[in-house]
């Protein structure tokens, strides 16, 4: 409840992420689950962690219907869960910008 304090208490997920899939797979592993079903075994919202190179996906309120909160659930896991990790990019050292610098010199 103190990442995602709008996650109501008694969600349940049409379409959790499954723990034992994740943990089947070496790759993978559950970093947090900020939701899951009594005995944890289905998971949702989730940060599911690569253990080769640390990337991550995360599973939040699959549903095949209107979620309306979910941009607000995904809000709250970023800035109260991730918010120290994420860190603006210098566009100046992006391809896109650089070829739009070559681009503009040649007009």
């Amino acid at each position: 409840k103190k990442s995602v304090p709008s996650l109501p208490a008694d969600y349940n997920s049409p379409r959790p992420m499954k723990a034992a899939q994740v943990k089947a797979d070496k790759n993978w592993e559950v970093e947090v689950a900020f939701g899951s079903a009594k005995d944890g075994t289905l998971l949702d919202p989730a940060v599911i962690k690569s253990t080769q190179h640390g990337g991550r996906f995360v599973v939040v309120r699959q549903t095949p219907k209107a979620a309306p909160d979910r941009g607000k659930v995904f809000s709250e896991i970023i800035d109260n869960y991730f918010g120290s990790a994420v860190a603006p990019v210098d566009p100046v050292a992006k391809i896109a910008t650089a070829w739009g610098s070559i681009k503009d010199n040649t007009k």
